[in-house]
């Protein structure tokens, strides 16, 4: 029997679930500053997922079995799309290209088993979750809407907008076979998506929001040439210690490295640093004043642009600028940087050196805001308006604009010929924290089922219809750029326009997890060589201890006292050995990444 349509469907799950409110558990993954957002949909979200988690779990049922069959028939599922091909395996989750059946239109889809995520406790479900849907309240947000959420006994979905033409490493991957610029971008260029890439994290900053891995795979291209800032895995709320200092992360949030080490600000790695000596005193000193998480600052949203920086140097100049043979000769030039270690090719332009500058820099000196860069000279020729650039925007919404067999076959095509494979979606290559603890209306301790209420989310039937062409069409404005103060065509037009994005071939994942353990390791390892340096200046850590005055002084670091030169010495050996091992692995990993 043919499914009614969606709109039926949604008519007839919302008159039952706004007729069993009562049934709902509290939401467990509403965040800061969502919980005014969509409030009729919230609660149906929390109706829908109690009775459907009660039943998988064996409870009492709330609902009279007819009446449970009605939901879970006219329910969102994985059944009402069909899988065009794989975009991202990563470690903790996939994302497909997914078909709807009953429009045609093209969306992105997410899945994590819960299981990974439970066991992995640090997925910032909610988090991301709540950027896109931030999203689908603005006109101008420049992040993927999302579509749908919705979940099954074992796994979780998550449907967003589909970019169409890859990210824009798939652009500069296409600069490095192109003999005539040898993997470089020229100016013009780097200002039409430099000018969203700063619009994008100055969305995400005025949302109270870090990114945390700023990176060219991170932003996706639409057909009109636009980018979409993606990948909310690493992402951190920012808060204000006091109403006149500048937002900081949570010091909980910054104990482990974020991010992906060629573009990672200093101050990332030398929080890190100091969360594992500090976790090291607590074991090794009694008695001692340890300040707890809520007293301790964080890194800034500044880091952001720190790796925005990184990322205009690599399209301008061909390789990051920080690039090294080893994860660890990288970690060392970023945890040892001064402002007068950059160095800058003689053919880059006076106002992009003099920008880059500002972006890579001690947190003292950086362009911290997206106002400040907006009136960098680089992006003088910019037109502004309410912090964008001024070009038309058009539609979210994906048009349908390839036939199932010709995606397809698309999608095929570039698992066999793109050697560069990347997640366009979702990395998650680092580690961010997540609190899945929900309220129960009952006095007694909540179900442990009761940590996946609220995920679901379900459209209004208009987000899923049939979009024609003609509607979608912007005719030459979606091509406008703001360069040079007047509208013209976008300054190139790449062949990545004509096809989907390639996506991951298999071992892509395992790599990436390596890279990340190694990153940890060189954390771990640094901070144990800083604890053993005899002569290491010793600082007791007060309420306004911050990332900067770290970074003043690199060599200032925690060690315990009363540790005799022999014990000292004694260590000192067992960690020679232990670089030395990580040399090797480091040596082996690089010619990993390299095959």
């Amino acid at each position: 029997m043919e499914p009614a349509p969606y709109s039926v469907r949604y008519r007839i799950l919302c008159d039952l679930l706004d007729s069993h409110t009562a049934l709902a558990y509290d939401n467990a993954f509403i965040v800061d500053g969502e919980s005014g957002i969509c409030l009729a949909e919230d609660e149906k979200a929390a109706v829908l997922d109690t009775v459907l988690l009660r039943n998988w779990n064996g409870e009492t049922s709330c609902l009279d079995s007819v009446t449970f069959n009605i939901l879970e028939r006219n329910r969102l599922k994985h059944d009402d799309f069909d899988v065009i091909g794989c975009l991202g395996d990563g470690q903790f989750g996939v994302v497909e290209a997914v078909r709807f059946k009953m429009s045609g239109q093209v969306f992105a889809m997410k899945t994590i088993e819960k299981t990974v995520a439970k066991r992995a406790g640090r997925l910032s479900l909610s988090l991301e979750r709540h950027v896109h849907r931030l999203s689908n309240s603005s006109s101008l947000s420049p992040c993927p809407n999302l579509v749908a959420a919705f979940q099954t006994e074992l796994s979780l979905h998550l449907i967003t907008t589909y970019a169409e033409c890859g990210s824009l490493w798939n652009r500069m991957c296409a600069l490095f076979s192109d003999t005539k610029y040898a993997g470089r971008m020229l100016e013009g260029e780097i200002q039409w998506w430099g000018a969203q890439m700063v619009s994008a994290i100055g969305w995400l900053h005025n949302h109270n929001i870090v990114h945390r891995d700023i990176k060219p795979h991170n932003f996706l291209i639409k057909s009109d040439h636009h980018l979409q800032i993606t990948d909310f895995g690493s992402a951190a709320p920012l808060y204000f210690t006091f109403p006149d200092e500048t937002p900081c992360v949570p010091w909980q949030f910054c104990v482990q490295p974020v991010g992906t080490p060629d573009y990672l600000a200093p101050e990332v790695l030398i929080l890190a640093e100091q969360a594992v000596i500090e976790s090291k005193q607590v074991h090794q000193t009694s008695g001692s004043h340890i300040l707890q998480h809520s007293e301790k600052k964080g890194y800034s949203a500044s880091i952001d642009w720190w790796s925005l920086g990184s990322t205009l140097y690599e399209m301008a100049t061909g390789k990051p600028p920080f690039f090294a043979e080893t994860i660890h000769e990288t970690y060392e030039k970023l945890i040892t940087f001064r402002s007068d270690d950059l160095s800058f090719p003689t053919y880059l332009s006076s106002e992009l050196v003099l920008l880059l500058k500002g972006l890579i820099n001690v947190p003292v000196k950086r362009l911290s805001t997206a106002t400040m860069i907006q009136k960098s000279p680089f992006f003088q020729p910019i037109g502004w308006i309410d912090n964008f650039p001024k070009f038309f925007y058009s539609p979210l919404v994906l048009p349908d604009m390839l036939g199932n067999e010709q995606l397809q076959t698309n999608f095929q095509q570039s698992i066999q010929e793109d050697e560069f494979t990347l997640n366009h979606f979702f990395d998650y290559s680092d580690i961010s924290s997540v609190h899945l603890t929900p309220v129960s209306p009952s006095s007694s301790a909540p179900p442990v089922w009761s940590q996946w209420v609220g995920w679901s989310f379900h459209p209004d039937p208009k987000s899923l219809e049939v979009i024609s062409a003609a509607d979608n069409s912007s005719g030459n404005d979606a091509f406008m750029t703001p360069i040079r103060n007047k509208l013209t065509t976008c300054p190139f037009t790449p062949d990545i326009m004509n096809r989907p994005p390639a996506p991951l071939l298999p071992s892509t994942h395992s790599t990436k997890k390596q890279v990340f353990q190694e990153l940890l390791h060189c954390v771990q390892m640094s901070a144990k060589k800083h604890m053993m340096r005899g002569k290491v200046k010793t600082k007791s850590f007060t309420k306004d201890t911050s990332c900067i005055s770290l970074l003043s002084d690199p060599g200032m670091v925690l060690i315990e006292t009363g540790v005799s030169h022999q014990q000292l010495q004694e260590r000192h050996d067992v960690l020679c050995g232990q670089l030395h091992h990580l040399d090797r692995q480091l040596f082996k990993l690089h010619k990993l990444l390299k095959s």
